[in-house]
């Protein structure tokens, strides 16, 4: 693999990142504002989930459905943003969060400073026109907000990432990979950053990857903070940017 080694560093800066799992899911109430705000206490690099909702809006969102982290119900991608924009997306945390809403990436990426560092990861159904459609809207948005540097699009659909690189080669493109699954040599595209599961990041799984950032998802502990730092991640994302900002800071 030959990634574009210059630029993945000149996004990161650090040596090592504290990356925020959609924002500070520890914390506070998962791909909300106050989520976001929680981790931007201890770290300025943020993972976050977004797909179109029925009425085409870019909304940051994990599940295809409500059920979970709303008050709603039902498949958000076939509901109206009008719709979607009042919905408690907090109280499932706690009810002191019951104010929170479900984001549109657009106001999200424009709240926060230009020293953020985001991972966008693109949640697909794998069809062609969706993963058409969902690459046009975030590469549209980003030039529109000028946040093409301080973003790397991620996805487990490594046909969606194809058209990012199609349609717009400068954007960085990272590759999750499910739990299990360490076979990424023979990928037609290939990506700047790996994105493993913690659990599949291995002495093995880092030497397959011949130089390319790993920055595996997403542990929580120190036991296992410890043996990814000691076989030369670049990064993790977590549910607690401030333990293991913390556990850095003690090293």
């Amino acid at each position: 693999m030959n990634p574009r080694s210059n630029q993945v560093e000149s996004l990161l800066k650090l040596p090592f990142v504290v990356m925020g799992h959609r924002g500070a899911k520890g914390l506070a109430p998962e791909n909300t504002v106050s989520s976001f705000r929680a981790g931007l206490k201890h770290t300025n690099y943020f993972e976050l989930d977004t797909f179109k909702c029925g009425s085409g809006e870019l909304i940051v969102l994990h599940d295809e459905t409500l059920d979970r982290t709303t008050n709603g119900s039902g498949f958000a991608a076939k509901k109206p943003w009008a719709e979607l924009e009042n919905l408690d997306a907090g109280s499932h945390f706690q009810s002191e969060f019951s104010n929170e809403r479900i984001p549109l990436l657009e106001s999200l990426l424009m709240e926060f400073p230009s020293s953020v560092v985001w991972d966008i990861e693109l949640k697909v159904s794998h069809s062609d026109s969706e993963r058409n459609e969902l690459a046009s809207a975030i590469l549209d948005l980003l030039k529109k907000l000028n946040k093409e540097d301080q973003v790397f699009v991620s996805s487990f659909d490594p046909l969606v990432l194809g058209e990012i690189k199609a349609r717009n080669p400068k954007i960085l493109r990272g590759l999750l990979l499910e739990k299990g699954i360490g076979d990424f040599e023979r990928l037609t595209t290939e990506p700047d950053i790996l994105l493993p599961h913690f659990e599949s990041c291995t002495e093995a799984f880092m030497e397959k990857a011949k130089g390319t950032p790993v920055i595996p998802y997403t542990a929580n502990e120190p036991k296992d903070w410890r043996r990814l730092m000691q076989i030369g991640v670049r990064g993790i994302i977590t549910d607690f940017p401030d333990r293991l900002a913390l556990f850095l800071s003690k090293k």
